[in-house]
């Protein structure tokens, strides 16, 4: 079995906030997983990452360890400014080294890669025939 690196919601627990315990709204382990996320989405900006976090509702605000309504932009600004760059730049640096060296290698022989996409041939379905499917592959080589 293939060990696996630690979660990084909670490596992002592990990043010390430098906020005071007063009027604390949101753990900023929930709001690094949810920029996280929406950056992963396309979102660029502090306006986009909020709006995707009230997009996807309270489910997933709930599993990125939200008790309230996500964060608005103007919240985003003010916790990523202050936000210690060395410690979290170090902190991810570590997770990604566990990362790469819990994924194994690569094997000898590159494995051949196929992409397939399902386009049914315009006028295939004529009279009660089924219609014809065809799937272009493009070969690739991962590696």
């Amino acid at each position: 079995m293939i060990p696996q690196p630690r979660p990084l919601i909670e490596v992002f627990s592990d990043i010390p906030d430098m906020r005071k315990s007063r009027g604390k709204r949101h753990p900023l382990s929930a709001i690094l997983a949810l920029s996280c996320c929406a950056m992963l989405c396309g979102s660029r900006s502090y306006s986009a990452i909020a709006e995707w976090g009230r997009n996807y509702g309270s489910a997933i605000a709930h599993a990125l360890g939200f008790t309230h309504n996500t964060p608005c932009a103007s919240t985003l600004h003010t916790i990523f400014g202050r936000l210690d760059r060395e410690v979290f730049e170090a902190t991810l640096g570590v997770w990604a080294d566990s990362v790469v060296t819990h994924t194994p290698a690569m094997p000898e022989t590159p494995e051949a890669a196929m992409a397939v996409d399902g386009k049914t041939l315009r006028g295939s379905k004529k009279q009660g025939a089924p219609a014809r499917t065809c799937y272009r592959s493009w070969p690739t080589v991962l590696g």
